[in-house]
């Protein structure tokens, strides 16, 4: 019989990294011809994809020379996760309000909004998907010498979730005695190594879980900034599925601290991760994969848009996770307020998907310079009116015209002086797949206008970096550290036709 001999150890696995399954059945290997292990995979939102009956991708492989069968299905996995890009509105019939909103408005079909744009929080039918595997055995028939399919011989494996992850190379690997495997997640997760899933000690010194990003916990926020963070949801430190009674580790609201000059907390926000804010209440999941990934939209322009407002005394504030007792759980994220420069340059703010598969943002506020390059097709114009019953000569009419201009916009960034951690965190802007300009708050109300999809045009802008070197800066090697960054817009003017 087929025995499944390795496999991933634990439910959550990161799309992009070799996921590998391996098989044998030596009774096959050793006496029939042709011997091919065929893996069928399953994916779907819901917990049991197999069910289905439609596996999406058929992998077929003869056996090596030890006689297994070796398949990497993270391709075809891959190929289904995918970041959020857009709100989301509720699909469970258990929670059916369970909307995100911009400016107070719920998302809809005719409604729609980025998700860096969203009020309070938003779920995820994007980042992840379910996974299932089914493992036969085939050979040619001693008779007809057709391939056969070894009838009530197949392995099923179990049920697993991947995100549209990657990590570095560096990860660590473990193994156990049974050869399965899990790459090292558990600073992504709200785990102090100890089994007590919160971060004790005093405010501002944890060091444990993080949101899904590699963001340094030292930021800044401009007024008029959008930002989110995400974390996994009803997931433990195993990378489990949380079971409800024990999910000490379950984030069940976000927390803002607002401090003034003196450290001093001016004002706390507390969000609930419920489906009245968007979320999803972490101690009661359901089988859908929107309940494992949460958005929140903790940028001051986020605030503006849920109509809220913040001490003119606040400098920054600290943001994190917390839990049923209200204890910070994992990282504190510490984000200092900046207002318009004085000397009056437009701040550019970008977003890219991060290694982690959420969205990280910088926003640079020095000097920037635009330019625009046009690519002009010409063409020969008749002069005077030879297409009308009398000819006359036109002054606008003749000599070269042109047919065609594709005119793109470029623009040259730079930083502020930045830190080390934020020189290295860096390499994910300049290497991400997906980058995009998110323009700062207007008081432009979907609610005022006559159609509510303008907003699309108006925030968010496609751009790829042009930049074909990344250097690390360190102060040892370059001392105060800056970067220059080109872009390039994805999307050309539009200019009329002649």
């Amino acid at each position: 019989m087929i025995s499944l001999i390795q496999e991933p150890a634990v439910m959550l696995q990161p799309a992009s990294q070799p996921t590998v399954y391996t098989v044998i059945d030596d009774n096959v290997v050793l006496n029939q011809t042709n011997v091919k292990f065929i893996c069928e995979i399953y994916v779907g939102k819901q917990f049991n994809p197999i069910s289905t009956n439609f596996p999406v991708a058929t992998l077929k492989t003869s056996p090596n020379a030890a006689g297994s069968g070796i398949f990497d299905v993270s391709p075809v996995i891959e190929a289904y996760t995918n970041v959020q890009h857009e709100g989301r509105k509720g699909i469970s019939t258990q929670n059916p309000n369970q909307n995100s909103t911009f400016k107070t408005v719920p998302y809809s079909d005719t409604t729609p909004h980025a998700l860096h744009l969203i009020d309070k929080f938003c779920t995820s039918n994007k980042n992840l998907t379910w996974y299932q595997l089914r493992f036969k055995v085939e050979f040619a028939d001693p008779v007809t010498g057709l391939a056969t399919i070894d009838a009530g011989n197949e392995r099923t494996t179990f049920i697993k979730l991947a995100y549209n992850g990657v990590l570095f190379n560096t990860n660590p690997i473990s193994y156990d005695k049974n050869n399965r495997y899990w790459y090292d997640m558990q600073d992504i997760n709200y785990d102090d190594g100890s089994g007590d899933y919160y971060i004790r000690g005093t405010f501002g010194s944890a060091i444990g879980g993080k949101f899904l990003t590699n963001m340094p916990t030292k930021q800044q926020m401009g007024e008029n900034d959008y930002g989110t963070v995400a974390f996994l949801n009803c997931i433990n430190s195993g990378n489990e599925r949380t079971n409800p009674a024990q999910a000490n580790n379950a984030i069940e609201f976000i927390t803002m601290d607002f401090y003034n000059a003196a450290g001093a907390v001016v004002q706390q926000n507390t969000y609930w991760n419920v489906p009245i804010n968007g979320g999803k209440n972490s101690l009661t999941p359901d089988l859908d994969t929107s309940s494992y990934w949460v958005y929140f939209g903790h940028g001051l322009a986020n605030m503006k848009g849920r109509g809220e407002t913040w001490p003119s005394s606040a400098v920054g504030y600290k943001l994190y996770a917390s839990g049923n007792e209200k204890r910070e759980i994992g990282r504190v994220y510490d984000f200092e307020i900046v207002y318009d420069d004085c000397r009056g340059y437009e701040p550019v703010r970008l977003c890219w998907q991060n290694r982690l598969g959420a969205w990280d943002y910088y926003t640079f506020r020095k000097k920037s310079k635009k330019t625009i390059k046009s690519k002009r097709k010409n063409y020969q114009q008749l002069a005077g009116t030879w297409n009308e019953k009398y000819w006359r000569p036109k002054d606008h009419l003749g000599g070269m015209k042109v047919f065609d201009n594709v005119a793109k916009e470029s623009l040259q960034l730079n930083t502020d002086y930045v830190d080390e951690a934020t020189a290295a965190w860096f390499e994910e802007l300049f290497t991400s797949s997906q980058v995009y300009i998110v323009n700062k708050f207007s008081d432009w109300n979907p609610t005022q206008a006559f159609t509510d999809v303008k907003y699309i045009h108006k925030y968010i802008e496609p751009v790829v970096i042009a930049e074909t070197k990344y250097s690390k800066k360190t102060i040892a090697n370059d001392g105060l550290i800056q970067y220059s960054l080109k872009i390039d817009k994805s999307k050309a003017l539009n200019i009329q036709r002649a």
